[in-house]
């Protein structure tokens, strides 16, 4: 698949667009430390004659306005990169010491800078304007929502936000887009119990964290199974769990870390409130005293049924029949693009970047790698979207 940039030079463009990405690739930063990554898009986007800004520090926006009156779309792309060191052998590979794109935010900023540099030299046929987005910290902590806080999505106001996100669960050269969830709200909590140490010879005397651990582990099998309807997907997880000093002491203080993911933003209430419950119930029980962290991070991601028809239609024109697959089934994963599309009409749109050939890895894989056929692909495919709703 050849990437059409431009009707004169389209292997020339298509030759430096794919530099960028590896430019892009070979120096990942953490989140809210893309400073490298938001010099180089601002340049491009400034060369290309767009309107450029900061928000949330690395977060860098570009206006491209057209020469007719007509809507907003938004283009988001995140920039942050992960705490892996890469093995893919490639000559382009991370040279940040175990830092790396495991999550493919390096095609994704490609995609939409080559989508900018489609659509830089048509604006005047455009009816409305484009912003494309670039965000920060989208693995953790969160660059979506103090960007909005900032107004990105204001001045002028976005009527339909995308995004896309690279998946090795389809071929390259296709799309799965469906209205309704898409991820899941991500959240976690730290629970600190603290009982009285003893001598194990003793346990009379002293009030035993670690069982009350074990015995909170274990009873919160009983909220998703027995609190939330067996239709609404939800996962409890505890990831860490940390008590005692010898074989022969009765611990003192326990800790545990977990990660709770529900869809629907009822379910995200009620789990909570049962979790809660439940140490409440464990320190009556037990007699150790309890510190809950709770803390909330992304909503899911909930698609709008017009941005999802837009696209589908979009991706026939642009990639061929047959480009949408599907039927594509939510993702307990999380995504703050959540943000973004709860504040306008939005779809999270997963791109196929499956390789033609050899073993494929999953997301934040070491190994992981996303084709440039999938950069071709959805370039293609935001030059249709935006073309499609500003005419």
């Amino acid at each position: 698949m050849a990437i059409i940039v431009s009707c004169d030079c389209a292997d020339k463009e298509g030759a430096y667009l794919l530099d960028l990405r590896k430019r892009l690739h070979r120096t990942p930063e953490p989140a809210f430390k893309e400073h490298r990554t938001a010099k180089l898009v601002e340049e491009v986007l400034v060369e290309l004659g767009l309107e450029v800004s900061r928000a949330a520090g690395t977060g860098v926006v570009g206006l491209l306005r057209g020469g007719k009156t007509g809507p907003t779309v938004a283009v988001r792309a995140d920039m942050d990169a992960l705490p892996v060191t890469e093995l893919t052998g490639v000559e382009w590979a991370s040279q940040e010491p175990g830092m790396m794109h495991a999550c493919g935010h390096d095609a994704h900023m490609a995609m939409a800078l080559g989508a900018a540099m489609a659509l830089a030299p048509a604006r005047r046929s455009l009816a409305g304007n484009v912003k494309f987005i670039f965000q920060p910290a989208e693995e953790w902590p969160g660059g979506a929502k103090p960007m909005i806080a900032e107004g990105v999505m204001d001045n002028p106001d976005v009527d339909m936000v995308f995004a896309m996100h690279v998946s090795p669960d389809y071929p390259a050269g296709t799309i799965a887009v469906e209205p309704g969830y898409v991820t899941a709200a991500q959240d976690r909590f730290t629970l600190e119990l603290t009982g009285r140490g003893g001598h194990a010879a003793l346990p009379h005397r002293s009030v035993d964290a670690l069982a009350a651990a074990c015995e909170f582990v274990t009873g919160l099998q009983q909220v998703v199974a027995r609190r939330v309807d067996p239709l609404e997907p939800a996962i409890v997880h505890v990831g860490t769990i940390h008590a005692g000093d010898a074989f022969n002491i009765v611990a003192g203080s326990a800790r545990m870390e977990a990660s709770v993911r529900t869809l629907s933003d009822e379910t995200r209430v009620l789990v909570e409130q049962a979790i809660r419950a439940r140490v409440d119930a464990l320190c009556a029980a037990t007699g150790v005293s309890a510190v809950l962290d709770y803390a909330h991070s992304y909503p899911s991601v909930i698609n709008s049924p017009e941005p999802v028809r837009v696209v589908r239609e979009a991706a026939t024109r642009a990639l061929g029949d047959g480009a949408v697959t599907g039927p594509a089934r939510p993702s307990m994963v999380g995504e703050d693009f959540a943000y973004f599309a709860r504040r306008a009409p939005g779809a999270l749109i997963w791109i196929g970047a499956r390789p033609d050939q050899g073993e494929v890895y999953p997301l934040h894989h070491p190994k992981f790698l996303v084709p440039d056929a999938t950069v071709f692909a959805g370039v293609a495919l935001w030059k249709e979207i935006v073309t499609s709703l500003c005419v």
